[in-house]
């Protein structure tokens, strides 16, 4: 995105052309617009950035969800044969 350049500055309510002032004031009005020019590619970074560690968030939650249910999952089985139980019967001796 492009920062709208400074060509008119407004001082106490009167309107100046860049163009129409001083060297010194266009250089000053130029630093200002490269800072602007900074701003905002500043802020677009920091977009970027933003959604970036909100998607590793996502990232993040939805690979321990699969960890802890693949977990479980793996438990499940053992458990179950931690609670059965073997009867063996005896048969009747003659």
């Amino acid at each position: 995105m492009k920062a709208e350049e400074i060509k008119v500055v407004n001082v106490k309510g009167v309107a100046y052309a860049v163009d129409a002032m001083s060297e010194n004031v266009q250089r000053l009005v130029s630093i200002l617009n490269e800072w602007r020019q900074k701003e905002v590619d500043t802020r677009s970074e920091l977009m970027l950035v933003q959604a970036a560690q909100r998607e590793l968030s996502r990232e993040i939650v939805t690979v321990i969800d699969a960890e802890q249910a693949a977990a479980a999952n793996a438990a499940a089985p053992a458990a179950a044969n931690d609670d059965m139980q073997v009867v063996q019967e005896e048969t009747p001796s003659a």
